[in-house]
């Protein structure tokens, strides 16, 4: 007999109850702040971005920042010539994202998937400790493909096992409602990848500088220079097909 959400939920909390209080519900508009959502983008930024090597790095990107925040203000009225001369120069000062844009975007993608009910939320006494997001990224081979995205847990909350009740809580409930579709995640961490070995076996390890289909279907979302980036640093994309697993 296959569970329902709650169950399943209640099964992990009851089994992990003595890890944690922890309460991972799928979040609804209103159940994260502002500064919740800017706190969690600001904490995947932090693992995730790396600037171009350029000398003064790091005043450049702030000098393009405020030339940002003054085009925004200014742009009301001045209309688009003003934005398409600032625009020119902030490249030519730092001709990359900055980290305030690294952050601005991680936060878009998150206030996406809370609209969207695509947002796995781990609370603990009403303080977010981490969320997961989930989205169709596709097809492959006929079949629907779904993602889990913009993972993180707060640095204070790490170590306590709190990622792996929120993931386990995605996992399950994609599982239930797309039973016969493949999981896919990117990441170049070692701990996510043993997650996923660990608790999903048949969880295949594909490399970024592979030429996988996948890999290529997966760069179309890239741009080049990201890519180029991602295949340095040794990402991978961690597949899991609920059906390749049933007839092992």
């Amino acid at each position: 007999m296959v569970k329902t959400d709650d169950q399943l939920r209640s099964g992990l909390e009851n089994s992990e109850s003595e890890i944690t209080d922890l309460e991972v519900n799928i979040a609804k508009p209103g159940d994260l702040s502002e500064q919740d959502i800017y706190n969690l983008a600001e904490s995947i930024s932090e693992g995730l971005f790396e600037p171009i090597n350029v000398r003064a790095k790091e005043i450049r990107m702030k000098i393009k920042d405020t030339i940002k925040s003054i085009r925004k203000r200014v742009i009301l009225t001045a209309g688009g010539m003003i934005d398409k001369w600032s625009n020119k120069i902030a490249h030519q000062v730092f001709p990359n994202y900055t980290r305030q844009d690294s952050i601005e975007s991680h936060r878009d993608r998150i206030k996406g998937l809370l609209e969207s009910g695509q947002l796995m939320v781990g609370k603990l006494k009403g303080q977010v400790v981490g969320i997961v997001g989930f989205q169709n990224w596709g097809e492959w081979e006929g079949r629907e493909v779904y993602a889990t995205v913009s993972e993180i847990v707060l640095d204070k909350y790490r170590g306590k096992k709190n990622y792996k009740k929120i993931k386990d809580a995605v996992m399950s409930h994609l599982l239930i409602n797309h039973p016969d579709c493949p999981i896919l995640l990117t990441t170049k961490k070692t701990e996510v990848k043993g997650y996923m070995k660990k608790y999903f076996p048949g969880t295949k390890e594909i490399p970024f500088e592979s030429n996988h289909p996948l890999v290529e279907k997966l760069k179309e979302s890239y741009s080049e220079y990201g890519f180029k980036k991602a295949v340095e640093e040794g990402y991978v994309i961690l597949w899991y097909d609920p059906q390749t697993v049933e007839k092992q």
